[in-house]
């Protein structure tokens, strides 16, 4: 594996894990909207996400390659 394939699979499968656990982190903090925790984790990933997404366009990252390609922070995450 060269180096330049690692860094992408690294980056497709940490974009995949982060997407999942936001939208879990979010479906978490709906269930249990009095749970400070919850709201503050759910929060969090949506300004990781979104950090991740505004970063990838100012390299020219096609979002896909991060597997966060139709992900709508603000509307898929509050």
């Amino acid at each position: 594996m060269t180096r330049m394939s690692a860094h992408a699979n690294y980056l497709r499968d940490l974009g995949d894990e982060l997407r999942r656990q936001a939208q879990a982190a979010r479906d978490e903090a709906r269930a249990n909207p009095n749970d400070a925790f919850a709201q503050g984790q759910a929060h969090a990933f949506y300004a990781v996400l979104s950090l991740m997404q505004h970063q990838a366009e100012g390299y020219a990252l096609p979002l896909r390659d991060l597997t966060l390609d139709g992900v709508d922070t603000d509307r898929d995450l509050l």
